[in-house]
């Protein structure tokens, strides 16, 4: 093992920041696999899982020369043409903001929460980032566009619950991007979350006049249709 570990380092070749790429991929699988071992081992204090490193290496064979890879704890592995390096995921994070009825809130995120009345909606919408809101549930307290925290739980469409965080982790949203997205709040109630949509019992009924709500990316503010 220890002559094996060797030669895997000797793989690992400086590069602007990062390491080459072809001596890797030029390698034997059984190198390639303990060489990325040796790359992860410099961010991460315990052995990391088999299925890590054959993503880095299906990164490395990737095609793009600016691929991605998101990996736990905040990590990113990019692929920048004949060099990868391993970098954090920036973490875009935001202080609680009250949500405009009607208007448009630009979070420091980088997410823009635009909201319109509709006094008889023509369908229910419930996407992860357009979905209405009963004005029955937001009428006498103001709702509350905040990070996510533990805890969070949302209603699903068969009436079961399920935490925002566990919701999150079965859409494969990366931990920055959930970090970046708000959460709607109404009197210690969660009403919604961006990137999931509505809470089940947050919708308005069939007909009943809602608040619509889009979330976007983009800096500039578009119309919620």
């Amino acid at each position: 093992d220890a002559f094996l570990d060797v030669q895997a380092a000797a793989l690992l070749r400086p590069k602007a920041e990062g390491w080459a790429v072809a001596p890797i991929l030029n390698a034997p699988p059984v190198l390639q696999r303990r060489a990325l071992r040796q790359v992860l081992a410099t961010v991460y204090p315990q052995d990391v899982s088999l299925a890590h490193i054959e993503a880095l290496r299906a990164l490395l064979a990737n095609p793009s020369p600016s691929a991605r890879l998101t990996l736990p704890g905040g990590f990113l592995a990019e692929r920048r043409y004949d060099r990868f390096l391993l970098t954090r995921s920036e973490v875009r994070r935001f202080s609680p903001q009250v949500l405009l009825l009607p208007g448009a809130v630009a979070l420091e995120s980088g997410w823009t929460v635009q909201c319109k009345f509709e006094e008889k909606p023509e369908k229910i919408r419930n996407s992860p980032f357009l979905f209405s809101l009963s004005c029955a549930m937001i009428r006498e307290k103001p709702v509350l566009l905040r990070p996510r925290r533990a805890g969070d739980r949302l209603m699903l469409a068969n009436g079961s619950h399920a935490t925002v965080k566990k919701l999150f982790i079965d859409r494969k949203l990366p931990r920055a991007l959930r970090d970046a997205l708000p959460v709607f709040e109404c009197g210690g109630v969660v009403l919604a979350a961006a990137g999931l949509g509505a809470s089940r019992d947050a919708l308005p009924a069939e007909g009943q006049a809602a608040w619509i709500i889009c979330v976007t990316e983009k800096e500039e503010i578009q119309h919620a249709q």
